[in-house]
């Protein structure tokens, strides 16, 4: 983006799980504030892994990743976590916290040893959860809720930790349709807000709903990115998912819009 800073980039990742299991090969990333990526990719192709090593979860073999011009690797799991949230598919949770308790550890960055979260920590916290609509489920424990309820808590979390860059691992995986676009509609209105966001999502709707960038990421592990308009070609999601995908325009809402060949 032109005049943005760039937050995170990455240069040259490769990372294996063993010798012949090779994930990601070669793959340059860069994300700038007010970005929004959406990352495609088929089932094993390495999307989880990638954001696991923008994280720092996962150590690349070789390549470099630095987070506002600091090698990740030089830096805390506090610093990075000031800087850069991560919203996983499906967290596992064994603690009976309540959704209050569990989103406010979204502070956790900012708090010392033992320290507790303050008033405004919990007044962000209600605020949060109430934009987000799930104000009635505060006082639930979170391991009881849905999946599609515990998505949008963890959504609601990673707001709470206020970062700079939210990277999102397939955000609507396990919600209705309604809130569903209730999560597309967040995502963009963080990235207007000046976050930068990186979704994964296994719809090639949601990059033409959203727009923004597109990375597509293929099953070789090489990485392609660009314009919802270079990228969203039919020969290239046939190609990218084995399947006869068409690229049609939605003349009442004034997008393109994605469909399959009749079952």
């Amino acid at each position: 983006m032109n005049g943005a800073q760039t937050l995170l980039q990455a240069e040259h990742l490769h990372f294996s799980y063993a010798p012949d299991a090779k994930v990601l090969e070669d793959v340059s990333l860069s994300i700038a504030e007010g970005e929004l990526i959406t990352l495609l990719g088929p089932n094993g192709a390495g999307k989880s892994t990638l954001l696991g090593c923008l994280m720092g979860f996962l150590r690349p073999q070789k390549g470099r990743i630095t987070l506002e011009g600091r090698p990740i690797g030089e830096m805390s799991f506090r610093q990075i976590s000031r800087l850069a949230a991560y919203v996983a598919q499906d967290p596992r949770v064994t603690f009976a916290h309540t959704v209050r308790e569990y989103a406010a550890m979204g502070r956790a960055p900012y708090l010392g040893l033992l320290q507790k979260p303050s008033r405004a920590d919990y007044e962000l916290v209600e605020k949060t959860l109430a934009d987000m609509g799930i104000a009635h489920l505060m006082y639930k424990s979170y391991a009881q809720l849905s999946g599609g309820e515990r998505q949008l808590v963890n959504f609601s979390r990673a707001i709470i930790q206020q970062p700079r860059l939210i990277l999102f691992d397939e955000p609507t995986s396990a919600l209705d349709y309604g809130n569903q676009i209730r999560v597309l509609r967040m995502i963009k209105r963080l990235s207007e807000q000046g976050y930068a966001v990186l979704m994964t999502t296994h719809n090639p709707d949601h990059p033409l709903q959203l727009g923004g960038t597109v990375c597509i990421l293929s099953r070789e592990g090489h990485l392609q990115r660009g314009s919802p308009e270079e990228i969203m070609r039919e020969d290239t999601l046939n190609a990218l998912y084995r399947s006869k995908l068409r690229i049609r325009r939605f003349e009442e809402e004034d997008r393109m819009i994605c469909i399959s060949e009749k079952l």
